[in-house]
This record gives structure tokens, sequence and C-alpha cells, in this order.
């Protein structure tokens, strides 16, 4: 989503949704703007965040901390302790990390997209078998 392609990760950072609430509702229309969905219905899932997750993590500017320029959702991966699966990914280009998955011990990322499996590609994911989780779709794609 968004800005230009002179982004640096540095001029972000990643907030958990649940340590940051007046966050929610700026990430709430990042969302809805991309994939449509009711308030309450978005706003609930927003507030299921959690330290164990899932987890909703909302990319801010690094100036201005209550700008919400990106989102993302991390949750476990049934039987697997070390494979998360990331959904509602939307971030500007050049500023997708894996790293907060990674440094909760995380071996494996699992997303599922319809429009940009050749984003993800460049960024190393691969097509693999469909993985059991709730909410999610039948095109996956991993990064080991």
């Amino acid at each position: 989503m968004g800005s230009s392609n002179t982004s640096h990760c540095e001029d972000y950072t990643v907030l958990p949704v649940h340590q940051h609430g007046s966050l929610m509702g700026n990430v709430c229309v990042l969302l809805n703007e991309e994939w449509p969905r009711s308030t309450t219905a978005r706003m609930r899932t927003l507030q299921a965040s959690c330290e164990e997750f899932p987890a909703c993590l909302a990319l801010v500017e690094q100036s201005r901390p209550d700008t919400v320029v990106g989102h993302a959702k991390l949750s476990p991966v049934p039987d697997r302790d070390d494979a998360l699966f990331v959904e509602s990914v939307a971030v500007p280009d050049g500023v997708l990390s894996v790293g907060s998955a990674v440094s909760r011990g995380c071996r494996q990322l699992y997303l599922s997209t319809h429009d940009k499996q050749r984003f993800y590609a460049r960024l190393g994911y691969t097509p693999c078998a469909p993985v059991a989780t709730f909410g999610g779709s039948r095109r996956l794609l991993k990064v080991s």
C-alpha cells in the first residue's frame, strides 16, 4: 500500500495494536480501504490482538507515530510451534520485514494472497501446500 519506493525501514516503527489502542481506528480505516468489511467486525478482530497471538501489528511513521501506514496480523499455525500465518498485510513498497516474527521464534511464515504472488516471490516466498488455519485461503505461499 502506499508510498514511494524510496522509503527506508528506519523511517517506520512496528507497534502491537493491543498495546496502542489509539491506533485501532486508523488501522481499521486502512484495512477497510483495501478489503471493505463492517467497522464492528474489523474492530473485533483488532481487539483480539494479544501478546501470545493473534497479534495485529501497525506500521507507523517514526516522525508521526499516530500515522498508520501499514498492518499485518500474525496468527499461529495449528500443530506448528515454529510457524505463523501472516494475513491482512498492507505496507508501503520496500518496507516489508519479517523481523517481528523471527524475534518470536518463528522459522516459517505462511501467507495467503490472490493478487500479489509476484511481489511475494521477489521477497523469497514460494507456493506451498495448503496450511490448516482459520480464515485462510487456498492460495498459500511460504518463506523459509
